[in-house]
């Protein structure tokens, strides 16, 4: 009755056997397995798939042929997709790590599956060195300062956020270089806004070299995480000199995720982070600019920045370094690139650079006249 339930016919049955077949076999090819276990593997496989079949007898054919539609090509399931599949997913079982796109898709959509119902989803980040401690920029900066201390008070008499000292100065220098910064996206550069405007942090977010801002980038994007795991954004290089890692926060309603900030901006850039409660959040819809609009970008904010996440961990997925060339490359052959992360001068040049290293085309479109 279980297997009437789940399968809808007696093919699929059979195709799930090859799947366990080859499992068992990479059992039975192991070094160290004896004679004895290795009889007493065949024997129990057998005796199951045989069971797996007598119960589920009672499965209709599959019809997998539609009159009603035209001739269109060849088939992907006529293409022995089924052997090509069962060999990547029976490599994936065990490992502890990602060595492909197709190890983190399937990984994180099943675990996405078996969460709690009211998850709407993943955010995501990519690390590509795993040494990296899981703060924003500006938290690792001033960590690494000499002599520098955390406030011993870091919230108000209502145990509200307060701005840091060191946050407004950084955002003053910020401005006063923004008129003389590279690859900025002539979009953004064409829009004046006044000092007070709170957008300024989110524009240092993304167009600042230096130490950044409290908030942690993100994004809805699996493939921009994959490639930021595997490749410097600031050179378009590919890093095989470390492990890299992926991030994936689950999100749910009402759970961890808010848009105080664009619900509620504040009249002046200094009060941005000042007066949110004592809670990490996602902001999913923050204030765009052109490069996080590209990034599918989405923000974890929390007020004690200079520590890690003080709950809601995320889960993780390491990625060797010997993988990340393999996982570049797939991503480049189904059309995502820096091109598409970064957008951009920036985004073009970092493009270039990542084909070139891995010796794809060049990719040079030529400008509309």
């Amino acid at each position: 009755m279980a297997v009437g339930k789940t399968f809808s016919s007696y093919e699929q049955v059979k195709r799930l056997w090859s799947f366990i077949d080859t499992l068992a076999r990479r059992a039975w090819e192991r070094d160290g397995t004896s004679n004895e276990q290795k009889q007493s593997l065949n024997k129990a496989a057998g005796t199951f798939y045989q069971e797996l079949l007598n119960a589920s007898r009672d499965l209709p054919a599959e019809d997998t042929v539609d009159k009603t539609i035209p001739p269109r090509g060849l088939n992907v399931d006529d293409q022995n997709w089924g052997q090509f599949s069962l060999n990547e997913f029976t490599a994936m079982v065990g490992r502890q790590d990602v060595q492909s796109i197709t190890d983190a898709y399937l990984k994180a959509t099943s675990l996405l599956q078996v969460l709690d119902s009211r998850h709407q989803g993943y955010v995501f980040r990519g690390h590509r060195d795993i040494s990296w401690p899981l703060i924003p920029r500006k938290g690792r900066e001033l960590r690494d300062r000499d002599g520098w201390e955390p406030p011993d008070k870091y919230l108000d008499n209502n145990r509200l956020t307060q701005v840091l000292p060191e946050e407004l100065t950084a955002l003053s220098e910020f401005q006063n270089k923004w008129n003389n910064l590279e690859n900025v996206d002539e979009i953004d550069r064409s829009k004046n806004i006044v000092e007070d405007n709170p957008e300024w942090w989110f524009r240092m977010q993304h167009y600042d070299d230096g130490d950044g801002t409290r908030l942690l980038d993100v994004t809805t994007s699996i493939n921009a995480a994959l490639l930021f795991a595997c490749v410097n954004w600031s050179t378009g290089e590919l890093d095989e000199n470390q492990d890299g890692v992926l991030y994936l926060w689950s999100v749910g309603e009402n759970a961890n995720k808010d848009d105080f900030l664009i619900k509620s901006l504040p009249q002046k850039a200094a009060d941005l982070f000042t007066g949110y409660p004592d809670a990490p959040v996602f902001i999913l819809n923050p204030p765009h600019n052109e490069r996080s609009k590209a990034q599918s970008g989405a923000f974890y904010w929390w007020p004690k920045f200079w520590e890690g996440p003080p709950y809601n961990a995320p889960y993780y997925l390491r990625i060797p370094k010997t993988a990340k060339k393999n996982i570049a490359s797939d991503l480049l052959k189904l059309g995502f690139g820096p091109k598409d992360a970064v957008r951009g001068k920036q985004g073009l040049k970092n493009e270039k650079i990542l084909r070139h290293q891995l010796g794809f085309p060049d990719w040079n479109p030529m400008e509309l006249r």
